[in-house]
């Protein structure tokens, strides 16, 4: 019996063009909203008095719920069909939007974050999903450029849109309106999918999924995640034996999908994509350069803040120059991913390694908050780099994995970056923290596991010190360490208040990192010994970083140099990435037949 053709066959170029302007959309939104409320909230404590609790789960909560989402989410949009699940995820992305917007109180805004993460799982693996579905060979590579440079333009709009609005319309409206502005551009999606997303193929099958690997699935990322998570509390220690409690899970997950394999069931994550080579080493060398890629602008953008005197809003306009770079690139890469993207992810790698190196040394030797002015060319070489790097191997991971499994590969490729990006960013924080010195350095930073919420560093107005001379104290009656760019630390201890403010209301020794004298300039308490550990610190914050980027290219350069050989759990029609395919053949494949069990 004749096949049908598959929905992605039929569409015409406009129609095509507009479902990929949803798909390119919905996941940058979802990439926005992680940028925009790590910015926000120094105001919305304020505002709303969270609790440690409060802000821990609103942040890396959302953050631990949207990538514990992502393999099931994308499971899910595989078997029951991406467009329905993608719609679906729309709609509960907007109604958590307005939830937040008007949130009374804490418990209301913490419910519908949560919930806001469910939704962003849910979306992004069914937007790659039909991406993969609609185009295939260099036309796919261009469109993984595209998206390469949405991942750093969202990473960019984020802080400016957050600060324009905090500095407009005040501390509580601004951040509503963060939440508020997302609506439109949503509801708008929502019409354009309904109208151009290609309908999901009928199965002729029942499938079920399978509920015990997703269990263990979740309980192994849970257990792996919750240290990491930890250390956004200063409160507690991590305790690191619960990671073998994670690696326990992990083995169990393992062994029952294969065991479901073997019986000729439906595991979560079909051991056919674990045998496409591509596929494999491209996760294994995105997780090491996640390790390091995220906590480049962290760490940057904490010694513009804390060191060089840069309110929140002009460090993030110096950050758009490693934006710039890493768009751009992003897009050549595509376009190069095609043909030559075994060796364009190398050296994407080098380059972002070098430019890193080139980042700690110059930022070591800056003397004053004008001369910042020359980190421009690393940032700009470093973010070359990166999104050299990000689009081509995103695309060379993606390029041999079956269209009936797009979407649960795009989970586990998305759920290894997040894992990743919390391990650096804790790893690269820790080190920057400790080569400053003092529980100075410490107090204006809070690390958030998932995506680094630092008050201190990333504050569009400053909280602490409104401008009237007081100090406002931190709910649960701890102490406040106050720096450049407004930020509150709940904790323990006496207040610190550095350049711009100039009062030790703590009674105690105004820490001092280097052992220099401490005079007083400008009304602020200067300490000689923290300025030049200052300077050390971007270079041992970013240590880690040029480490993990190094590293990753010399996975990338060893794949590159193996022989390669057909590829037993590869698409048929994608083996060989020199020969255009039938469309007979690519619809047959589309539509869900030989997948390769």
């Amino acid at each position: 019996m004749s096949t049908p053709p598959d929905a992605t066959t039929l569409m015409s170029g406009p129609a095509r063009r507009q479902a990929l302007v949803v798909c390119l959309t919905t996941i940058f939104m979802t990439l926005l909203d992680m940028s925009i409320v790590n910015l926000t909230l120094p105001q919305i404590e304020q505002t709303l008095h969270l609790s440690p609790v409060d802000t821990t789960l609103m942040v890396a909560g959302n953050a631990l719920v949207f990538g514990l989402f992502l393999i099931p989410s994308g499971r899910l949009g595989d078997m029951y069909g991406r467009r329905r699940l993608l719609l679906i995820g729309l709609w509960l992305f907007a109604l958590t939007a307005v939830g937040c917007a008007v949130a009374p109180n804490a418990a209301v805004l913490v419910g519908a974050r949560l919930l806001r993460g469910a939704a962003s799982g849910l979306i992004a693996p069914q937007g790659m999903g039909i991406i993969q579905r609609m185009f295939d060979g260099p036309r796919r590579g261009r469109i993984f450029g595209y998206f390469g440079a949405i991942v750093g333009l969202s990473t960019a709009a984020g802080p400016l849109l957050s600060g324009v609005l905090i500095q407009a319309f005040g501390a509580d409206a601004g951040w509503r309106l963060a939440f508020w502005v997302t609506v439109p551009v949503v509801l708008v999606a929502l019409v354009l999918g309904y109208r151009s997303l290609p309908a999901d193929p009928e199965r002729g099958t029942a499938h079920r999924l399978d509920i015990p690997g997703t269990a263990l699935l979740t309980l192994a990322l849970l257990f792996v995640m919750l240290p990491v998570l930890q250390m956004s509390n200063r409160s507690s220690k991590p305790h690191w034996w619960i990671l073998a409690v994670g690696a326990v899970f992990a083995v169990l997950f393992v062994w029952w999908e294969r065991r479901v394999d073997r019986r000729g069931g439906e595991p979560l994550i079909a051991i056919s994509l674990l045998r496409v080579r591509t596929f494999t080493v491209g996760v294994i060398v995105v997780t090491v350069f996640f390790c390091g890629f995220v906590s480049i602008s962290l760490i940057v953008s904490m010694f513009l803040q804390q060191r060089m005197h840069y309110t929140a809003l002009h460090a993030a306009l110096l950050m758009l120059v490693f934006t710039a770079g890493s768009a751009v690139t992003a897009i050549v890469g595509g376009r190069l991913a095609f043909r030559y993207g075994r060796w364009v992810v190398p050296v994407g790698a080098v380059v972002g390694a070098a430019g890193v190196i080139s980042l700690a040394l110059v930022g070591r030797g800056i003397a004053g908050s004008q001369s910042a002015m020359v980190l421009v060319v690393p940032l700009l070489v470093t973010g070359a780099g990166c999104g050299l790097f990000i689009s081509t191997n995103q695309f060379r991971s993606l390029q041999n994995v079956r269209h009936l499994h797009g979407g649960v590969a795009f989970g586990v490729y998305e759920t290894a970056q997040r894992i990743a990006t919390a391990v650096g960013t804790a790893v690269a924080t820790a080190l920057y923290l400790h080569a400053a010195g003092g529980s100075g350095a410490r107090g204006g930073t809070q690390n958030s596991a998932s995506g680094a919420q630092l008050p201190g560093a990333n504050s569009a107005v400053p909280q602490s010190n409104p401008g009237n001379g007081a100090v406002n104290h931190a709910p649960g009656g701890g102490a406040m360490h106050h720096f450049p760019g407004g930020g509150a630390n709940p904790g323990g201890g006496a207040i610190h208040q550095f350049p711009g403010g100039g009062v030790n209301p703590g009674g105690g020794m105004v820490p001092n990192g280097g052992g220099g004298s401490v005079s007083s300039h400008g009304g602020a308490l200067h300490s000689a010994g923290m300025v030049s550990g200052a300077h050390n610190a971007i270079a041992m914050g970013l240590i880690a970083p040029a480490i993990f980027l190094a590293v990753a290219a010399v996975i990338a350069l060893i794949d590159a140099l193996w022989p390669r050989h057909a590829e037993p759990g590869a698409a048929p029609h994608e083996r060989d990435s020199g020969r255009r395919t039938p469309s007979r053949r690519a619809s047959a494949t589309l539509s869900g037949r030989g997948d390769g069990k």
